[in-house]
């Protein structure tokens, strides 16, 4: 009849509605997933780049000195090879995905779904950036970070020399009264610089990762990066 066939549109028409509003609320939690996963992979791989730079940035200045002859990119690839960098990057990827109940497909296949997404694509392109910079010898900058107003250049300076202080403190503290091995020692100043770091960002209330970003962004003024050089010269 006429009145069942306008009802069966009409429940037809619901249930399509009901389905598109089910899907797009699936794409958000999709979405808020992948960029949980994705801003944790920037973090972790954030340290691994800011490793490479500071093994980059030695093996630079050690070319210059010695004119050897070898171009960019076989300085890359050696580096790459030498920091074990696309291994290091695999296991963060497994072990990312695995904390969040995902196996590291199944991460791609939502970053396929979601090339178009502009804060999607800041981490893609982020992870590029980082590890160019840090290869380049250049400090790496976490990407979708936004470094606090109080955070000036003035106080990143004031973190590092408290840092530093505190660091000599705990190694005077760890190995001052003792006699220790040249690998004890090697080990304590480890822990200490570990720890005073560790301190110090917990009581300016600040996380590694912007610290860290905020010194990259930073350093691009020379006057600011002559004043870290002062202060790492001072220290060592």
């Amino acid at each position: 009849s006429a009145a069942a066939a306008t009802l069966s549109v009409l429940v037809a028409g619901l249930l399509y509605r009901f389905a598109s509003v089910q899907k797009s609320r699936d794409d958000v939690i999709e979405r808020e997933q992948l960029l949980a996963v994705l801003a944790e992979l920037s973090r972790r791989f954030f340290h691994v780049c800011r490793e490479v730079q500071s093994i980059a940035k030695a093996v630079r200045s050690k070319i210059e000195a010695t004119n050897v002859s070898v171009t960019e990119q076989q300085i890359q690839e050696q580096l790459c090879r030498q920091c074990k960098v696309h291994a290091k990057l695999e296991e963060i990827q497994e072990e990312v995905a695995r904390d969040f109940g995902f196996t590291p497909e199944a991460v791609e296949a939502m970053q396929r779904r979601s090339t178009l997404d502009v804060e999607v694509q800041v981490y893609t392109e982020g992870f590029k950036t980082m590890l160019n910079d840090a290869l380049s010898g250049t400090l790496p900058v976490l990407p979708n970070t936004e470094v606090p107003e109080a955070l000036t250049e003035e106080r990143v300076l004031q973190i590092m020399a408290a840092a530093q202080a505190l660091q000599v403190d705990k190694v005077t503290e760890k190995v001052g009264r003792t006699r220790c091995t040249l690998k004890e020692i090697g080990a304590a100043m480890g822990d200490a610089q570990r720890e005073a770091w560790d301190e110090v960002f917990e009581s300016n209330q600040v996380s590694a990762e912007v610290y860290y970003s905020a010194l990259a962004i930073y350093s691009k003024n020379p006057d600011f990066a002559r004043e870290t050089r002062n202060l790492e010269e001072a220290f060592q």
